[in-house]
């Protein structure tokens, strides 16, 4: 493993080794303990990477854009995914309630609302 090779992945991938390739995975940490000087440098910079996107927060889509999304799948003919629970439209930030029949797959098999 070379320097700008580990440098390489974990700008790509951030500090966490279990999200480096795994086929790289035992060389790059190799890398880290025999020349920890680069590596440590490195990871710090990736580990303050990854902290700052792990604590940002991912705005929720808007009811609009979800019944869009809904009306277009319906309108390609695409049909709600076989195991579909009441559960997992909350999930996925619907709201039975306020979509047509056609489009919940829970509701078309009889199950409860959520």
């Amino acid at each position: 493993m070379t320097s700008e090779r580990f440098l390489a992945l974990v700008a790509a991938y951030g500090a966490d080794a279990r999200r480096w390739p795994e086929a790289e995975r035992a060389a790059a940490q190799a890398f880290a303990a025999a020349d920890p000087a680069v590596a440590g440098a490195a990871l710090a910079d990736a580990d303050a990477a990854d902290a700052l996107l792990h604590a940002s927060r991912v705005a929720h889509p808007s009811m609009a854009l979800r019944d869009r999304v809904i009306a277009s799948a319906a309108e390609a003919g695409l049909k709600a995914r076989a195991g579909l629970k009441a559960r997992d439209c909350a999930t996925v930030g619907g709201d039975c309630g306020r979509i047509r029949r056609a489009q919940c797959g829970h509701i078309q098999r009889g199950d409860s609302r959520p």
